[in-house]
Parts: C-alpha cells; sequence; structure tokens
C-alpha cells in the first residue's frame, strides 16, 4: 500500500511493513505467548521491543542467509531448497532467541505453560513405571551411573539434551556427505555415539544429583527424539545410501511406534523402553553396523523401470514394514486387554 497507493519509495516502504510485522509479533509474544516474563510497563516494552529487533534481524539476515550461502556454496543444494531449510531452522533460532533471551524465564516469573504453577502429581496418582530388559542395560547403567557421578558440576541434565539434539545434525550431516565420500559415514557413527551419551546421560545425571525434573525431563527428551528421526531422514533421503520416500517411511513407522509407547504409558502407568531384547541402545548400534556394511557393500539389489532399490533402500523398507506390524499387532492387543478391564469394573461395581 506505501509503494502502490502512496508512491513512497520502494526500499523505505518495505523497511516499514517488515518493522510492523516485527512490532506486532513481538506485542502478541509480549502480551499473550511469554505474558507472565513480563513487566507490563512502557520501559520494559520498548526495551524488549529493542532487543527483539536486535536479534530477528540477526537470524534473518545472519543465520538464514549463512545457511542458504552455506548449502548452495558448499554442498551444492539447490538454492530454493537451501531457502526452504533456512525457513525450517528460522523460527526454532527465533523462538529460542525468545525463551532465552528476550523473555528469559527468571525464578521470580512463572511457568511458560500458562500464568498459574501446574498442579503437582497427587499422592493417588502413580509414577510411571520404566521397563527395558534389553541386552546392554546393565553395562549401560553401569556406564552411566560412573560417568555421571564423575560429570563436572557446571554440566548438568540440560547441557546433556542440547548434545544429543545437536548430535542429530551430525548424523544427517554424515548421510549427507556421502555424495562425495563414503568415509563421511564414520561422522554419521560418531553422532550416533554423541547422541546416545547425551540423550541416556541427561536422565541419568538428573538422577544421580536429585535433580529429576518428571514432566519437563519427559516432554522435553521425547520432543527431542523426534526431532533427531526427522532430521537423521532427511539427511538419508538426500544421500546416495537410500530413496527419500523409503527414509521417510521408516522414520514415519519409528515414530507410530513411538506414539504407541506413550499412549502404554498413559494408559498403564508403563513406560516400555525396550521390546524383547531390542532397546534404543541396540538400535544405534545396528545403525552403526549398517553404516560399517554401506562402507563397503550397498549395491543396487533390484533395478525396476522407474526406480533403483539399493541394499539400504530394501533394509528401510523392512524396518518400516516390522514396525508397522508390531505397532499393528501391539494395538490390537492393547485394546483388547484394556477393554477386557472395562468390562471387569463394568461388571464388578454392577
Amino acid at each position: 500500500m506505501l509503494y502502490g497507493q502512496l508512491n513512497w519509495p520502494l526500499l523505505l516502504s518495505g523497511a516499514l511493513a517488515i518493522e510492523a510485522s516485527i512490532i506486532h509479533n513481538f506485542t502478541w509474544h509480549y502480551l499473550v505467548t511469554w505474558r507472565d516474563r513480563v513487566a507490563r510497563t512502557r520501559i520494559d516494552y520498548f526495551y524488549r521491543l529493542i532487543r527483539y529487533n536486535l536479534v530477528t534481524a540477526s537470524i534473518d539476515f545472519v543465520m538464514k542467509l549463512g545457511i542458504i550461502w552455506g548449502l548452495t556454496h558448499y554442498f551444492h543444494i539447490h538454492y530454493l531448497i537451501s531457502d526452504l531449510i533456512s525457513m525450517l531452522f528460522g523460527p526454532i533460532f527465533k523462538y529460542a532467541a525468545n525463551e532465552f533471551i528476550i523473555f528469559k524465564h527468571t525464578p521470580e516469573t512463572q511457568p511458560f505453560f500458562s500464568g498459574r504453577k501446574l498442579p503437582a502429581l497427587g499422592r493417588d496418582t502413580p509414577k510411571i513405571r520404566r521397563i527395558n530388559q534389553s541386552m546392554t542395560r546393565r553395562w549401560e547403567h553401569g556406564f552411566l551411573q560412573s560417568v555421571a557421578e564423575r560429570m563436572p558440576p557446571g554440566i548438568n541434565s540440560d547441557h546433556m539434551t542440547t548434545l544429543a539434539f545437536l548430535s542429530s545434525f551430525v548424523i544427517a550431516s554424515g548421510y549427507y556427505l556421502t555424495t562425495y565420500s563414503k568415509w563421511w559415514l564414520m561422522l554419521s557413527s560418531f553422532g550416533l555415539v554423541l547422541h546416545w551419551f547425551g540423550d541416556s546421560m541427561d536422565g541419568t545425571l538428573a538422577r544421580v544429583r536429585n535433580q529429576q525434573r518428571e514432566k519437563y525431563g519427559f516432554f522435553v527428551d521425547h520432543l527431542n527424539d523426534v526431532w533427531t528421526i526427522f532430521i537423521v531422514a532427511i539427511g538419508l533421503g538426500f544421500s546416495p545410501l537410500m530413496d527419500m520416500r523409503i527414509a521417510f517411511f521408516a522414520a514415519l513407522a519409528y515414530l507410530i511406534m513411538n506414539v504407541y509407547v506413550h499412549i502404554i504409558a498413559f494408559t498403564n502407568r508403563v513406560f516400555i523402553l525396550s521390546f524383547g531384547k531390542f532397546g534404543p541402545t541396540e538400535l544405534r548400534l545396528l545403525a552403526i553396523a549398517v553404516n560399517t556394511t554401506a562402507f563397503f557393500w550397498n549395491p543396487v539389489l533390484l533395478d525396476m523401470e522407474d526406480i533403483s532399490f539399493t541394499a539400504m533402500d530394501i533394509g528401510g523398507l523392512f524396518l518400516g514394514t516390522f514396525l508397522t506390524l508390531i505397532f499393528l499387532m501391539k494395538s490390537i492387543q492393547g485394546a483388547l486387554e484394556l477393554n477386557r478391564r472395562a468390562e471387569d469394573n463394568i461388571v464388578e461395581n454392577s
């Protein structure tokens, strides 16, 4: 409108439009999203608005342009795909900046979920029981316990969760870089080790130091797991190792199993960490074994008219199909069991 109707200069009109959108977004965050962390004064409003402008500009111009330039220049990804990737990460970095810089939480402020404190678990609410029968559980428990007891005080469970989060990019980058050399598979395997350490150590460290935050830990840890699967699937899909569609099929199958585990945790107060002798650690070891095998052997095993299937493609199809079948069987069994319990309760109360 400023440029087309009022004939204002294009750069000035664009700058005012951008600033108007920035003020709109900031005001929404100030009055709604982080309303429990602000003082509701003019000085506080304009002080945070200035910081918001600086941080937003830094993210938009430095981070987004840096991602676009790096992906197109070094990894030869099409500029439109690079732009989409930068658009994906922009909101994440902005949210983190708002959460930890602009509207930083202090002990005097309330939890960000609402203006009131969240209710604590009642005495009659049973805690979720963890079940882990994996092959590596004894060794893993002893090792993590020993390391947690020797961990420097300045390192806490949040740092370990951050390490697990960042390692997902290491894994995905290693897979994508196999476009240039198979040696980059070693980077993915190293990222899997980092992810195991961070993902396993955050809860162990909290328990050893008696600093458990059950709801917070459950919330953050499992969102982190979903993010990791998503990022790794993208890395695999852009690599020559596996077709993008198969990578996301396997990722989706894993995620629906993740959903099943959380539903069971809610309905039965039991959190299943392993199926049989196979748990998350065994899955990472399997992924490292597959990486090592793919370094030496990943031929095209099935060549059709429109698509060729490598060994990893077939492995991804098998994994996705297997997890989907397990999900269907477990879902039917769980539904029948819950229905039986409900009918027993009806009979007892009648």
